[in-house]
């Protein structure tokens, strides 16, 4: 049923957003089941065991396909992190790390020479990647459930 005006009402479906996440920020992309909210990635799908991975061909109507977000919006969130880190020598050197090629790994590195900014980092990425997860789920037409 369609409101005036307004959009279609979403399906709510349980799914964990962690793990949507995560295969979102897979290379390949996956599949969601959206029979128990499992994500599935690509990689797993492929090489699997059989009896254990389902088999979104069969059962088309049971799930997304998830495509890969790529790398744009974690490199955003490491430059939006580096805006929050109150130390001038930890924003420095992070914002140092993100310029050029290998700006992820090197990120980590510096990371981990300013440790007091590491659990910070850890939350404020998991908030947004998962952020985008719900985003991408519900402009599919679905509302995460806990």
């Amino acid at each position: 049923m369609r409101t005036r005006g307004g959009s279609p009402p979403r399906v709510g479906v349980v799914v964990d957003l962690d793990g949507l996440a995560g295969v979102r920020g897979d290379a390949a992309g996956g599949w969601l089941d959206l029979r128990d909210g499992t994500s599935w990635s690509q990689e797993l799908l492929d090489e699997g065991d059989p009896d254990a991975v389902p088999d979104p061909d069969a059962d088309p109507g049971s799930g997304l396909w998830i495509e890969p977000e790529g790398s744009r919006h974690a490199w955003q969130d490491m430059a939006d992190f580096i805006d929050t880190v109150e130390t001038p020598a930890a924003r420095i050197d992070l914002a140092a790390a993100i310029d050029g090629r290998g700006g992820f790994r090197r990120f980590q590195a510096a990371l981990n020479q300013h440790e007091q900014d590491r659990a910070a980092w850890r939350v404020f990425s998991s908030e947004r990647r998962t952020g985008r997860a719900r985003a991408w789920l519900a402009d599919a037409g679905y509302d995460a459930l806990p």
